[in-house]
């Protein structure tokens, strides 16, 4: 075979002797075998260094090449919803127009820019009931950000990333509400001027890459009762930086990287008060590889501030990352004079490899409690420091019935700054590959109980239950033209009957050489026992903190079709059904949330000092029996159902030049009532439908 690779794509220096290391593989899908050129055997545990040496390259050089994509998009969306919207209106017609860049400044750096980006073609985000305190991460499908993402990889583990490229162009923060009698017709993201990404690799072997982005403030537009129109702003001017340098030294055997971010926001309106106003992180990152290259150590560290008014501090500290407030946070306290915040966070880990069937790893990591990347970065939670080990035994020797088996075990131990417990967990899961290319992989975990400072957002840490996780899998053999996957989760809670059990395969076939086709159902009863419902101020200023049985089903099917017509021409298909439904009863007050007697932790309200009110949807809590409510909270019974589905034809009509048809339609349906599979599915194929059609062209020019 022989492939050519424009050295246009590529970043190298033209100074030295120009050895590059390569490699390549072959993969055989009737035998589900992949061989390399230069050996690496699955024992390894490495790759790059393992590389061979292509010489003779003297002398090559990519120019400086140029390549310009305009392009002009056209959309109309029809909204049956927004028919009696004046400001909106049933059918909208919009037109834009924007630019792509890419530059090869020398052979060894290409600048990428985008001027007025249109992500139309882009799938929508699958739809999620969330019941945590935490955000929804949804990963990035923008190409522009997913171009050489690899470039800015910065993992904040446990979870999280210091950049997040989906905060640039963002959902306003800011909410827009309708005046009374009103209508509001407000933006779904904040519009991205303009990016600019540098990438590339110098003479030394250090790769680098900076991306620099500006989104302009977002405005939505009200009208009151009387006709009188106004605008708000829901989000400011922001402008973020991205830089990384990273390098790798014996041959790919070491590594060291350095990460920096910056946001600014524009903050002249008053709107933008619980903002933050600027952000700065900086990190470093790196591995060694000793021992004839079988054992490693990695660790990471990064820094974070962020800067603003004391509301916007205030908010910072407030917020489901931090929690502040919370009356039992230990070496910390919620001050409202502040104006900046400086957090860290790092971890630092040892282990073998490779060499041996027996591999390993222990350490352990921390994130102070003012640690803060959400501006430009992605984290859930901080005040926690956590010791972790993992061993994995793995063979890869056929035998009669079984190809390749390993069997890992691990054990985390975390806690807050303070010292709170808040997971004891260990892991055992193991994989067996059959001869067959069938394959089972099973898992338990175990978490014992916890105190979870999150649980009653921003009151005091919470006692969980402690509960156990098994899965479980099945996937058929990868050679065939079709594949299944089977998989079940159940998780069982230790007190009070708890659990939550799942079923989602997935089915995978090609029909044809040209078609592809995805399936995935899921079904999942989730029956908490101690769900978080509310939090009040009851009668004498006393917080008063809800939990309740929750009894929820929840249904979807993902389906995926890809078809070639032609090798210019596809058609893409994503459509996504989904409906949820939670009832609550057995409404427990939180009275001793250390207590380790459940009934102690959180007793029962009785039914005589509860009440409910259908014309309120409120429930009112009589505490000490003299006929008046003390607190009361609203019916948290909740339904959600969504249709999402997205249709792309793409026409390259000539070497990099396409044409996008897009059909994009979304389906919601919010009324609570009982959960009951068809009638959601009815109720939701009944709901109006938004429809957005596009046409957008890109013509590509070289030089």
């Amino acid at each position: 075979a022989e492939f050519r690779i424009p050295l246009s794509q590529l970043r190298f220096s033209t100074s030295g002797d120009m050895v590059w290391g390569i490699n390549f593989a072959r993969t055989i899908g009737r035998r589900a075998e992949v061989s390399h050129w230069a050996r690496v055997l699955p024992t390894d545990g490495r790759f790059v260094s393992l590389m061979g040496e292509l010489r003779g390259l003297a002398g090559t050089n990519a120019g400086r090449p140029l390549e310009l994509l305009p392009y002009t998009v056209g959309r109309v969306t029809s909204d049956p919803s927004a028919a009696n919207n004046p400001l909106k209106g049933r059918n909208v017609t919009w037109g834009s127009a924007g630019l792509d860049m890419k530059y090869g400044l020398s052979s060894n750096v290409t600048l990428t820019a985008t001027v007025n980006p249109d992500f139309g073609q882009v799938d929508a985000d699958p739809s999620v009931v969330n019941l945590t305190a935490f955000e929804t991460f949804y990963p990035e499908r923008r190409p522009f950000f997913t171009e050489g993402s690899q470039i800015f990889n910065f993992p904040l583990v446990p979870e999280g990333f210091a950049f997040y490229s989906r905060r640039i162009g963002r959902s306003p923060q800011i909410s827009a509400k309708a005046p009374a009698g009103g209508f509001v017709d407000a933006p779904g993201t904040a519009t991205i001027l303009g990016a600019a990404k540098l990438s590339g690799k110098l003479a030394n072997g250090t790769s680098f890459g900076l991306i620099a982005a500006l989104t302009d403030d977002a405005r939505a537009r009200t009208i009151d009762a009387a006709g009188v129109r106004a605008t708000t702003r829901v989000e400011p001017a922001t402008r973020y930086m991205v830089a990384r340098m990273s390098r790798d030294f014996r041959r790919g055997r070491s590594g060291f990287g350095v990460l920096g971010t910056g946001t600014s926001r524009d903050l002249d309106d008053p709107a933008f008060n619980a903002l933050r106003s600027s952000a700065i992180g900086a990190g470093f990152n790196g591995f060694h590889r000793f021992g004839r290259d079988r054992f490693e150590v990695t660790g990471w560290g990064y820094f974070s501030a962020v800067s603003g008014s004391r509301a916007a501090i205030s908010a910072t500290q407030r917020s489901s990352v931090h929690y502040w407030q919370r009356p039992d946070a230990d070496g910390y306290d919620f001050d409202s004079t502040l104006t900046s915040m400086t957090g860290a966070a790092g971890e630092f880990f040892v282990g073998r490899i490779g060499g041996s069937r027996l591999t390993w790893q222990v350490g352990g990591g921390l994130r102070t409690p003012g640690f803060e990347v959400n501006d430009v970065g992605f984290v859930s939670y901080t005040d926690v420091w956590y010791t972790s080990a993992q061993a994995r035994y793995r063979v890869t020797r056929p035998g009669k019935l079984v190809r390749d088996w390993w069997v890992d075990a691990s054990g985390v131990a975390a806690h807050t700054i303070g010292g709170q417990l808040m997971r004891p967990s260990a892991v055992l899961q193991g994989n067996l590959l059959f001869r067959n290319f069938w394959s089972f992989n099973g898992s338990v975990d175990r978490w014992n109980a916890q105190l979870w400072a999150w649980e009653l957002r921003g009151g005091p840490g919470l006692r969980r239950s402690g509960y156990t996780n098994m899965n479980v899998s099945v996937n058929s053999d990868s050679r065939r033209s079709w594949r299944v996957r089977g998989h079940a989760r159940l998780q069982l809670n230790d007190e009070l009957g708890g659990s939550t059990w799942t079923i989602d395969p997935s089915f995978m076939f090609r029909p044809t050489s040209r078609t592809n086709v995805t399936l995935t159902p899921l079904w999942t009863r989730n029956f908490p026992a101690t769900q978080y419902v509310a939090s009040a101020t009851a009668t004498g200023g006393v917080r008063e903190y809800v939990v309740g049985a929750l009894d929820q089903t929840t249904a979807s099917l993902t389906a995926r079709v890809s078809y070639a017509v032609s090798p210019t021409v596809t058609l893409d298909v994503y459509a996504q059904p989904f409906v949820s439904g939670g009832t609550y009863d057995q409404f427990r007050r939180v009275v001793a949330p250390h207590a380790s007697d459940v009934n102690l932790r959180y007793p029962l309200i009785a039914p005589a000092a509860i009440s409910y009110s259908s014309a309120t949807s409120r429930y009112s809590v009589d505490t000490d029996g003299n006929g008046t409510a003390n607190f009361s909270f609203a019916n948290p019974n909740f339904s959600a159902r969504a249709l999402r589905t997205n249709t792309v034809l793409r026409w390259e009509f000539r070497p990099g030049s396409t044409v996008y048809f897009v059909w994009a339609e979304a389906r919601d349906d919010s009324a609570v009532r009982p959960f009951g599979l068809g009638d959601d599915a009815s109720a939701l194929f009944r709901a109006p439908a938004r429809d957005v059609v596009m046409i957008k062209v890109a013509y590509w020019f070289d030089r």
